[in-house]
């Protein structure tokens, strides 16, 4: 009876099986394509593989296949996770007792057992380009572990087509480290010499850093605009949008920054403004999410500040001087102490007399809401337009306020500005004049060089007055006061005092803010002035 009651069960599991074939068959059948169908007809293959090609996640869809790879994965027999931890920790250590050789192989391994894992590429590019190569003396050696790095983030792209991620890394490593490095200009140079990284480029001018970054950059664009490509993972990290089409830009900007260091000027420096100018402004074109789920332009605050003075001028106009009576009121209800401290200027105002004087403005500050409570009890029939007026001045002031956050952040204004001047004619004369006057500088000519600062100092004297905006900006009056100390060093290896009719004295005096400078320029003058007076009470 046992044994029949075995045999059944044996039976059973055996059909039990065989039925379990056919949603195992239905569910989990691999794609087939064409060429490698017997019939030369693709299959579409089970649901989870149909499933993987239509979100994207089979292997297929992510980039090429390595055999090696796949090897490797089913050789681990599920325990890749394990594997890939003990590889992790081989890599830290090798790190830190700085074998070179043995991390870069243990990177490699990693690579293979998780070729889909973003994290993977972009750390160990990151530490190999920015952690590796800061260990050497040798710039060239340096450069070596940078381009180590930017290899293996071109690596990891073959196996992560079009990831948004990668390729602006890729962009980023190829741009900035190589660009904005100690060793920047001995880079800048290797890289245009790298035959090895430019096998198809033979154009010595199209290998600049800076424009290379700009041809990834817009890849990265290309497979978030083009291709549906998320800049966000699921869990909400990611790259901004805001920053994300900041960057395209941004490499024009300094390729043209760059070109202007290497001794190009003219027509040539100014083209390439005009190119980064121009893009900018198409940034700022750009759709750009809030946190709020709004949409906004960095172009339109200009407009959105005008709305929001139109529809202030028009609730104005429903009741004329009833803003102005209502703010009279409330002046003089003030205290006399509040009052007082309002009529001092605010530059003479006591400590007690700056918080009062914050006080009574916000007492006395006419809100649009007041103004229409007011409306409502002198004007009724106007209540209605009152209020939509104020919801719409409301709104364009939100979407003012905003867009100038976001302008802050990538300092929008700033940028937009430099473009516009940086192609001024006065402007690459200043730059160029600025270039041979330090090329002076180092070859101890400093008669030529004083001349060519003076010229280059009365330039940008112009260009400040066209562009007033540029006081403002702390990158061009810290680049321009660099220049100033420059010149006032000359000054003072030739003896000379620092002369009265200085073009950019206003620059000075919003810079040297402790008066450290000034003070130095006034301790040379007498001291040339006591020299001076010295030599002419000798006889001799």
């Amino acid at each position: 009876m046992s044994q029949r009651r075995s045999l059944y069960r044996k039976v059973s599991y055996m059909v039990a099986m065989a039925i379990l074939v056919f949603p195992l068959y239905w569910l989990s059948s691999p794609t087939v394509s064409g060429r490698n169908a017997p019939d030369g007809k693709g299959r579409p293959g089970g649901r989870l593989a149909q499933l993987r090609t239509e979100y994207g996640l089979s292997q297929a869809n992510l980039g090429e296949i390595d055999p090696a790879s796949e090897t490797i994965r089913l050789v681990t027999l599920g325990m890749r996770g394990v594997a890939t931890n003990l590889l992790w920790e081989k890599a830290n250590h090798y790190k830190k007792v700085e074998d070179w050789t043995n991390l870069s192989v243990t990177l490699e391994q990693i690579a293979k057992l998780q070729p889909n894992f973003i994290s993977v590429w972009r750390h160990q590019a990151w530490n190999l380009s920015y952690n590796v190569s800061v260990q050497f003396d040798d710039y060239r050696d340096r450069y070596y572990y940078v381009i180590r790095g930017i290899h293996f983030l071109k690596e990891g792209i073959k196996y992560n087509e079009d990831h948004p991620d990668l390729l602006s890394d890729l962009g980023w490593f190829i741009g900035n480290k190589l660009g904005r490095a100690d060793e920047h200009v001995q880079f800048r140079r290797l890289f245009k010499e790298d035959d090895d990284f430019h096998p198809d480029d033979r154009h010595r001018e199209d290998r600049d850093n800076w424009l290379v970054a700009h041809e990834w950059y817009l890849l990265a664009e290309y497979a978030v605009r083009n291709k549906g490509k998320p800049l966000r993972r699921p869990n909400g990290r990611g790259k901004s949008e805001l920053l994300f089409y900041a960057q395209t830009p941004m490499t024009l900007m300094n390729h043209a920054e760059a070109m202007q260091e290497d001794g190009l000027h003219g027509s040539v420096a100014g083209t390439k403004w005009k190119d980064a100018g121009r893009e900018w402004y198409k940034y700022g074109n750009e759709d750009i999410p809030h946190s709020t789920g709004m949409l906004f332009r960095l172009n339109e605050q200009e407009r959105m500040l005008a709305d929001a003075e139109k529809h202030q001028v028009a609730l104005d106009a429903l009741v004329p001087d009833l803003r102005d009576n209502i703010y009279q009121g409330r002046l003089l209800q003030l205290t006399p102490e509040k009052r007082q401290a309002l009529d001092t200027p605010t530059n003479e105002r006591t400590t007690e007399q700056i918080q009062l004087a914050a006080e009574a403005e916000s007492e006395i500050e006419v809100s649009h809401d007041d103004l229409v409570l007011r409306i409502a009890s002198v004007a009724p029939e106007k209540h209605a337009e009152a209020r939509r007026l104020v919801t719409a001045a409301d709104k364009a002031e939100l979407r003012s306020r905003y867009i100038n956050n976001y302008r802050d952040i990538v300092n929008y204004l700033y940028w937009r500005t430099r473009a516009q001047f940086e192609q001024t004619p006065e402007a690459l004369v200043a730059h160029e004049l600025v270039y041979e006057a330090d090329r002076a500088l180092d070859e101890a000519d400093i008669i030529v060089a004083q001349k060519k600062y003076e010229r280059a100092l009365a330039h940008w004297r112009t260009v400040i007055d066209n562009f007033p905006r540029i006081k403002e900006d702390s990158v061009t009056g810290d680049n321009l006061m660099d220049i100033v100390k420059r010149y006032h060093r000359l000054l003072s290896e030739l003896n000379e005092s620092f002369p009265e009719d200085f073009p950019l004295w206003d620059l000075l005096e919003q810079y040297d803010r402790e008066g450290s400078f000034r003070e130095e320029i006034e301790s040379h003058r007498r001291a040339v002035g006591d020299e001076d007076s010295s030599g002419q009470g000798n006889p001799s």
